[in-house]
């Protein structure tokens, strides 16, 4: 891995001064390090910072006022990596909201109709830069971390500005710089936003369509132990109990009554003591339970008005060859979902059509004369 110059910024006059220097910068490439694979709780443990006068790492899980940084850096030209996830989170802990233009290298390189698209690729093949992923999976909530660590953290953003300048220049080559400039105004105003996990539906996990209403009654009863020990103890529910195990075990409880739950090789090794205590008591509650009262079976949503599978055979191969001619995937023309939409809708008119799919100019100009002359065909 290449070496990375950066400072470690964990106290409020340190905060303060990479405050003014983020003022006086044209742009801030940015990334997070979160603890989601490691903690019930999730949070932003480290936030990668780099700018013109350097990089920078800033330590967020200090007891320092962020406040004004956060209203700075706000207002900076955002430069990120595949920055979904790293707005989410900057935006539950910080009610970070970005007021500028964001350019994200993925999705300009997707432009330049580049297929692998991870941050390694694209420092390999743009600036010779090796970046292994080895720190990846770390516990970004330990202090301290290791200088390989944060020497990775580092290198995550060090190189985003290079790399930026060299996706730009390509872009221009291919004619394509219209297109980053619309995306880049679209990312900042539909920045995705944090959602609360608290789902009343939450409890019905993957694989819970083929249970029964008496099945169902256990696993919903599983899933709030499972959610309780979680945050007890603050890991993912995941390393709790997995979503399969839960399943399998709601099946067995709600045979001939004589199944034993604690011989059951569906629990965790880790059930134990008060914890399989408190599972016992849901699941003799969920036993007593009356019928009345049991979760429903899953039934499937009914359809949405039938599309036209004729046209949108038609608009997908259109699609498909346009994409090819400009060598990008065709998912960024219109994905499969729009176009079934407007199979279904069969607009009219482009003022129509822009109504339907909410794409930029770029992609609508590409496309919208000849999804109108297509759907046309298809009416009557």
């Amino acid at each position: 891995m290449n070496m990375i110059s950066y400072k470690y910024i964990d106290t409020q006059s340190l905060i303060d001064r990479l405050e003014k220097d983020i003022a006086a910068s044209s742009f801030a490439a940015v990334d997070i390090e979160g603890n989601s694979m490691h903690a019930y709780y999730e949070r932003v443990c480290l936030m990668q910072i780099s700018i013109e006068n350097g990089s920078f790492i800033v330590d967020t899980l200090k007891d320092i006022d962020f406040s004004r940084f956060i209203k700075t850096l706000e207002k900076k030209l955002l430069i990120l990596h595949g920055g979904d996830y790293d707005l989410r989170m900057l935006d539950k802990d910080f009610g970070f909201k970005p007021k500028h233009k964001i350019f994200d290298t993925q999705q300009a390189a997707s432009l330049a109709g580049i297929e692998k698209t991870s941050l390694s690729n694209l420092l390999q093949e743009f600036l010779g830069v090796e970046h292994p992923k080895d720190q990846q999976l770390s516990d970004w909530t330990k202090r301290p971390l290791s200088e390989k660590q944060l020497s990775y953290a580092a290198a995550d953003t060090a190189f985003l500005k290079p790399l930026a300048d060299k996706l730009t220049e390509l872009l221009e080559d291919m004619g394509r710089s219209e297109w980053v400039s619309q995306s880049m105004k679209d990312r900042a105003k539909n920045t995705p936003k944090y959602k609360e996990k608290n789902s009343p539906e939450k409890w019905r996990v993957k694989g819970y369509s083929v249970l029964e209403p008496t099945e169902l009654r256990y696993l919903k009863v599983i899933w709030s132990w499972r959610e309780e020990i979680a945050a007890k103890i603050d890991l993912p529910p995941f390393k709790v109990m997995r979503s399969s195990s839960m399943i399998e075990l709601s099946k067995k409880l709600s045979g001939d009554g004589k199944y034993s739950l604690s011989k059951s090789k569906f629990l965790p090794r880790a059930c134990k003591g008060e914890f399989y205590g408190l599972l016992k008591k849901r699941i003799d509650y969920a036993k007593r339970l009356p019928q009345e009262n049991w979760p429903d079976k899953y039934v499937k949503k009914d359809k949405p008005a039938a599309y036209d599978k004729a046209l949108m055979k038609e608009l997908r191969g259109f699609v498909a060859q346009a994409a090819e001619e400009r060598r990008i995937d065709p998912s960024i023309l219109v994905n499969k979902a729009g176009i079934e939409e407007v199979s279904r809708r069969k607009p009219q008119t482009v003022s129509e059509l822009r109504k339907v799919l909410q794409l930029n100019d770029w992609q609508l100009e590409i496309i919208e004369d000849r999804f109108i002359s297509i759907i046309l065909s298809h009416s009557g």
